[in-house]
């Protein structure tokens, strides 16, 4: 695999681990946030990330470790909310995933108003637009919940600018 790499690109390969807790990522999630709580003050803010198989965690996966710290970061020192973290988009292995499930999380909760801040994912596909915009909507509206979702980065400048820094600082630091 790295001859190959090798061959397809002679050049320095830097890899960078993630970007869970780099400031810039901290920051643009804080204006996804804030855009969405321009003039309005949910009960709860559900942060949420693709469920995975809970084995991941007897294996030593840092998924929700990083998950969580991610979201305590962006939490920290801001005026919100109460908060709490569930996950979407489960599949049917038949094996156990990482829960608590979103939807179920909300019922449990009985809150009435409610922000997702889809934090585990950058971009708007299936996954925020059926799983949150259709599925956990028509819930909500089947139990009187007024539900909001904060934007995807898509292709913000913002996002653009926070891969950017990751690759300088992590070149930099190479």
């Amino acid at each position: 695999y790295e001859a190959v790499l090798r061959e397809a690109w002679p050049g320095e390969m830097v890899f960078i681990r993630g970007f869970h807790r780099h400031p810039a990522f901290i920051e643009a999630v804080r204006g996804l946030l804030a855009r969405a709580l321009k003039g309005w003050t949910p009960e709860r803010i559900f942060f949420t990330a693709h469920s995975l198989p809970s084995r991941i965690l007897a294996e030593g996966d840092p998924y929700q470790d990083q998950l969580l710290e991610s979201c305590r970061l962006v939490t920290r020192d801001l005026t919100l909310p109460a908060w709490e973290f569930a996950y979407q988009s489960q599949s049917k292995t038949g094996e156990p995933w990482l829960g608590p499930d979103l939807l179920e999380a909300l019922e449990r909760s009985g809150v009435h108003s409610a922000l997702v801040c889809p934090i585990g994912f950058v971009a708007e596909h299936l996954e925020i637009l059926y799983d949150l915009d259709v599925e956990a909507l028509q819930w909500a509206e089947a139990h009187g919940v007024e539900l909001r979702r904060t934007r995807a980065f898509n292709d913000r400048p913002e996002f653009v600018e926070l891969l950017a820094r990751v690759v300088r600082d992590a070149i930099s630091a190479g």
